[in-house]
């Protein structure tokens, strides 16, 4: 009794080349998208250091205490109003 092993294809084989070439271009298009995605990956852990930085200073200037444009327009405003009564009662004291 003779057993019939499986035939194993030769990659080597002209007749296996089509295959061959499609298993080559396929190897090369998976390092091509293993190297994008280890660079996408460096960018979002650079971008994410980044944002950390950016909350960092954003603290710190919420937490400065700073005048706001309306204040500043009533201060501005009130006095101006001041300005004008001074010099309409200065000049009732000299008239």
């Amino acid at each position: 009794m003779t057993s019939k092993l499986p035939q194993t294809t030769n990659s080597l084989d002209p007749a296996n080349a089509g295959d061959a070439a499609v298993l080559v271009a396929l190897t090369r298009m998976e390092a091509k998208v293993d190297i994008a995605l280890a660079q996408h990956g460096a960018e979002i852990k650079t971008q994410g250091q980044t944002v950390e930085d950016h909350e960092a200073r954003i603290r710190v200037l919420e937490s400065r205490s700073t005048v706001s444009p309306r204040t500043l327009w009533t201060v501005v405003a009130g006095g101006a109003g001041l300005a004008i009564s001074a010099i309409s009662l200065i000049q009732n004291l000299f008239n």
